[in-house]
């Protein structure tokens, strides 16, 4: 979670809920993490706030490639729209990132598997937690299963202000590698999207390649959603 937020009077807070911790081995992306981390408990324990810190790639996958920073400008630029569209000049600054169940099981990371159980005991005794101390404007659930578990912990918590952008979830769009964009959708993805990538921090470090840039119809697809260009 980045625990370097730059505030002004104007500044938008965004928290973004990714699935699961998914750390299986079978995850090759995972694996140089996991052998970092067996070195380093202290590390491992506080593994968002640490990546963030050295200015690393944060180790959620789709955060690390870039679709949730894209995710959460077009967010932002909707939430603003009716305020002078303000945006920061790094998206980084302003959003804070975890996974709303915080462990997965050792032989499998798929989110099929998480057991109700954990989806309760994670919402009551941790999210709810992150959203009184953070005080988010904008909520961006990936997942239909974790958008639908976030509206029972907001149910407690009287909070009418929040706005919540239900996203699809990044990971289930390799079919989408070779999908052709034309005419005005590709327009609108040289001239309003694709330079919104220039307010995403590149890691100086990274142990996987940004690859938003070769998923254009998935980002079209949210900024139709959300009806701002």
């Amino acid at each position: 979670m980045n625990n370097d937020w730059e505030f002004t009077d104007l500044t938008i807070r965004t928290l973004c809920y990714a699935i699961n911790q998914n750390l299986s081995k079978h995850r090759s992306w995972s694996l140089a993490w996991m052998k970092e981390w067996a070195r380093d408990s202290i590390c491992a324990i506080d593994r968002l706030n640490n990546a963030a810190y050295y200015g690393r790639a944060l180790p959620i996958k789709p955060y690390a490639e870039g679709f949730m920073p894209l995710t959460a400008i077009l967010c932002h630029i909707a939430y603003t729209k009716r305020n002078n569209d303000y945006l920061p000049k790094t998206i980084d600054t302003v959003i804070a990132v975890t996974n709303f169940v915080k462990f997965s099981k050792s032989d499998s990371a798929s989110s099929s598997e998480i057991p109700d159980s954990w989806w309760k005991e994670c919402g009551h005794r941790y999210v709810q937690y992150e959203i009184e101390i953070l005080k988010p404007d904008i909520i961006v659930t990936f997942g239909k299963k974790t958008y639908l578990e976030l509206g029972k912990v907001l149910s407690s918590m009287n909070n009418n202000k929040l706005q919540i952008m239900d996203i699809r979830f990044p990971g289930r769009i390799p079919s989408e590698k070779s999908r052709p964009i034309r005419g005005r959708d590709r327009l609108c993805w040289i001239k309003d999207i694709l330079p919104l990538t220039s307010r995403i921090e590149s890691p100086s470090e990274s142990f996987v390649s940004w690859r938003m840039t070769r998923f254009p119809g998935y980002f079209l697809d949210i900024s139709k959603a959300l009806n701002i260009f």
